[in-house]
């Protein structure tokens, strides 16, 4: 049985703490600094410090994060997983045109329990 490893933080010179997930953290072990600031870059872009569930490409993965702003550190704080899937959560008409397209939710590498 191989023993799960537990996120792990880590502050940057730029300007953010990150809460790194197991599976990211492995995949990119040497790149989290670049991934840190892409996020930053992601933040910058929605123009939001508090994101709820907000997915990005990051090479041939997905990266997932959710991030809120620190008051006591005044830097960004993110949690940061790899999208493991994409489950379907239902359908919806979007365009009012009478076409259901599907929703899927990102469900991250941490809580999947397999990959498809």
């Amino acid at each position: 049985m191989t023993e799960e490893k537990p996120p792990f933080e880590k502050i940057y010179p730029c300007g953010i703490r990150v809460q790194w997930f197991p599976a990211l953290a492995a995949k990119f072990s040497d790149r989290l600094e670049e991934i840190a600031e892409k996020i930053l870059d992601e933040v910058t872009e929605l123009e939001e410090t508090r994101i709820f569930f907000h997915r990005f490409q990051f090479e041939d993965e997905e990266v997932i994060i959710a991030t809120s702003w620190d008051d006591d550190l005044d830097i960004l704080s993110a949690d940061a997983d790899l999208v493991a899937y994409l489950d379907l959560v239902g359908e919806a008409d979007l365009d009012g045109d009478g076409e259901a397209l599907p929703v899927l939710m990102p469900v991250p590498a941490s809580v999947a329990e397999t990959t498809h």
